[in-house]
């Protein structure tokens, strides 16, 4: 009963990801544009892979990388609010649930790390030699590793201490893949494997309930949710809850108390304390320095570049459009005709750290 509940909520998840993946991407869109750009930019890489990684790089870069690939994703319980009183009263059935979506967690992890290695697949072979036995053990400590990092997800709820204990992990994973020959570091996948299966098989479900089910519904509204914050056309309402281990004193920006910069310094610190702007912030601005270090490609990094200076001003634009709409502006009002230089010096405050830290480290690579 459980295997089959566990497969049914998994196929209405997956038909439930793909209409909403068809609300925003056309089928012919898909296979006449998307596919064979994939298919172009696969083939240069397999013909041309020392432009798209230097060869001074020793194998830990390549490795920290393929980590940090591998490190997203959930462990999904696939549990809903109406399973409250039902699977309190059946602790044998809410075991055996757990035990096969820790299993599907682990055939998933194996799909993605196997679409990982086969987008680094001509460096890996090219570059740095590895045979088929080194993929397989590599897999293994891949999947060991990922398992591990969903499981301090699952376990820890405290934003830090998740954050920490992953970097750590992190951290180590990529020493024992550096320092460490092939076989013993796919012993340490398997055995990781087991470890945070058997850890995981033994939380206290009960604690963890209601955590479990709100998390399986931000999951299964993912994809919309994501949808929402990226279009300039929908308007979500902002949750204003600021990141529990951010306690910033509020103090003056501006000297001059304009209501200008009086509107400026709210949206300014609205950003900052609001955990996912702040968030998706950081991610834009390290994944473009990691593509700008580990890229040789001139030509690549440089259209890397401009898409990085339209897309960051583009996605503040978006962002100031959020924060004026909330709620909190109806009860307070502010001046409509200020809206226009109000929104250009917040791109600019905004935008300005980021396009120089980027500049400063392309100007580096370019000189050094």
């Amino acid at each position: 009963m459980a295997n089959q509940l566990v497969r049914k909520r998994l196929l209405q998840d997956f038909q439930r990801q793909l209409k909403v993946v068809r609300t925003v991407i056309d089928w012919t869109i898909i296979v006449y544009l998307v596919l064979p750009l994939v298919a172009i930019f696969m083939l240069d890489i397999w013909i041309n892979p020392n432009q798209y990684w230097n060869e001074a790089i020793p194998f830990y870069g390549v490795s920290l990388l393929l980590l940090l690939f591998c490190s997203s994703g959930s462990i999904r319980t696939y549990l809903y609010e109406a399973d409250l009183l039902f699977l309190l009263q059946r602790p044998d059935l809410m075991k055996r649930m757990r035990l096969y979506s820790f299993g599907l967690s682990v055939v998933k992890s194996i799909i993605h790390i196997s679409m990982v290695i086969l987008l680094f697949l001509p460096i890996l072979l090219v570059i740095y030699e590895l045979n088929v036995m080194d993929f397989i053990l590599l897999i293994l400590f891949l999947i060991g590793y990922k398992t591990t990092v969903l499981f301090i997800r699952k376990r820890f709820n405290h934003f830090v201490v998740s954050i920490l204990l992953s970097f750590i992990v992190l951290v180590l994973a990529g020493v024992t893949l550096t320092y460490t020959s092939s076989s013993v570091y796919a012993v340490v996948g398997v055995v990781l494997i087991f470890i945070t299966g058997y850890l995981f098989m033994k939380m206290d479900y009960r604690r963890h309930l209601l955590k479990d089910i709100e998390s399986e519904n931000d999951l299964k509204n993912r994809l919309i949710n994501l949808i929402f914050h990226m279009s300039n056309d929908v308007e979500v309402g902002m949750r204003t809850k600021p990141m529990k281990w951010v306690r910033l004193r509020s103090r003056r920006l501006f000297k001059k108390r304009t209501e200008e910069n009086v509107l400026l310094e709210m949206l300014i610190k609205s950003v900052i304390r609001h955990h996912k702007y702040i968030g998706a912030y950081l991610q834009i601005i390290l994944v473009t320095l990691l593509v700008i270090i580990m890229v040789p490609s001139y030509w690549f990094v440089a259209i890397i570049y401009i898409s990085f200076r339209a897309f960051i001003n583009s996605w503040f634009n978006s962002v100031y459009s959020q924060l004026v709409a909330s709620d909190f502006f109806t009860v307070v009002p502010y001046s409509h005709s200020k809206t226009i230089f109000v929104r250009k010096r917040f791109k600019k405050w905004m935008t300005f750290p980021a396009i120089v830290l980027v500049t400063l480290v392309l100007t580096a690579k370019i000189w050094l």
